[in-house]
């Protein structure tokens, strides 16, 4: 059982509308791992190995002959007045400075931005099941997922209604016997995803 990429890639109706890198990215890690162009049928899902996702991008980076480093964190800015001019890193080489003419904040979370002094507004627990979530990727091993399923099914009151996109149980079901693959889901669901886990133990 894991955490899979999910960032809306279609809109209802089976409309695309995520399309460059995040696309690019789906579609080589679907080629490695085997499903293929088969995903795009599967409301944008694309369940993988996170040592194989690790693989694509670096593949991906050297295919548009970036320099990338591994294992390093930006761990502080380098500001001229309001303009941010570079990064401060630390890596098993130690700290070191990156000067740069266009920083973009790509960590996902605004450290950088954040580092920069940058006004941040912070989505607060309460918000509602369609406030923003962050999630962690996982893996959870020894589960049995026909019995995590069954359990769901037994007790469907526990399949949450907040998705990321309309999804329902019976189609969460049918998908699963069709391609093996059963979503739930990040947030609102995680009362009825731990009780399941138990029981399919």
């Amino acid at each position: 059982m894991c955490c899979s990429v999910f960032n809306c890639f279609y809109k209802s109706g089976h409309e695309l509308i995520v399309k460059g890198n995040a696309l690019e990215f789906v579609d080589e890690l679907a080629k490695a791992e085997g499903p293929g162009s088969s995903w795009h049928n599967h409301k944008g899902h694309m369940i993988f190995d996170i040592e194989r996702g690790k693989l694509t991008l670096i593949e991906l980076l050297e295919k548009a002959g970036a320099d990338y480093l591994c294992d390093t964190l930006a761990t502080n800015v380098i500001m001229d007045g309001n303009a941010v001019k570079g990064v401060f890193i630390d890596s098993k080489s130690g700290r070191e400075a990156i000067g740069a003419k266009v920083v973009v904040d790509a960590t996902g979370d605004a450290d950088i931005a954040h580092l920069a002094g940058a006004p941040l507004h912070q989505i607060h627990e309460g918000m509602g099941a369609r406030g923003v979530r962050h999630s962690y990727c996982f893996r959870v091993g020894n589960v049995d997922v026909d019995n995590f399923v069954q359990y769901f099914i037994n007790n469907p009151d526990q399949y949450s209604p907040y998705m990321d996109v309309d999804w329902d149980l019976k189609e969460a079901y049918a998908q699963y016997k069709e391609t093996g693959t059963f979503l739930f889901p990040h947030g609102g669901g995680l009362p009825g995803v731990s009780a399941a886990v138990a029981a399919a133990r």
